[in-house]
C-alpha cells in the first residue's frame, strides 16, 4: 500500500518527501550522536597521551634510579669482599703466628 500511494503523483511527491524528511532527520540524530562520540574519544586519546608521556618519564627516571641503585650495589658487594678477605687474611696469619708459637714451644720442650 505504502508503495502505491507514492506511485499517485502528487500525493506520492509528498509521501515521498515526508519520508526523506524523517530519515534526514534521523541521519541527522545520529551524525550529532557520532560526532559526540569522536569529541569523547579525541578528548580520551589526549588524556592517554598525557598519560603515556607522564608514564614515559617516570620510566626513565626509574631507569636512572636503578642504576644508581645498581651501581651503589655493586660498591657495597666490592667493599664486602674487600673487608672479607681483609679478615680471612688476619685470621691465616693469626692461625700462622699461633702454629709457630706452639711448635716453637714443641721444640724447646723436646730439647
Amino acid at each position: 500500500m505504502k508503495e502505491s500511494i507514492k506511485k499517485i503523483p502528487i500525493v506520492g511527491f509528498l509521501a515521498r518527501w515526508l519520508n526523506n524528511l524523517a530519515r534526514l532527520n534521523n541521519l541527522k540524530h545520529k551524525v550529532i550522536v557520532l560526532e559526540d562520540q569522536n569529541i569523547s574519544l579525541k578528548s580520551d586519546i589526549v588524556k592517554l597521551q598525557e598519560q603515556n608521556i607522564s608514564l614515559n618519564s617516570e620510566v626513565e627516571f626509574l631507569k636512572a634510579e636503578m642504576a644508581s641503585i645498581q651501581s651503589t650495589i655493586q660498591s657495597s658487594v666490592a667493599k664486602q669482599i674487600f673487608y672479607q678477605s681483609l679478615s680471612l687474611q688476619q685470621r691465616v696469619d693469626q692461625f700462622i703466628f699461633d702454629a709457630n708459637i706452639e711448635i716453637n714451644k714443641k721444640i724447646s720442650q723436646d730439647e
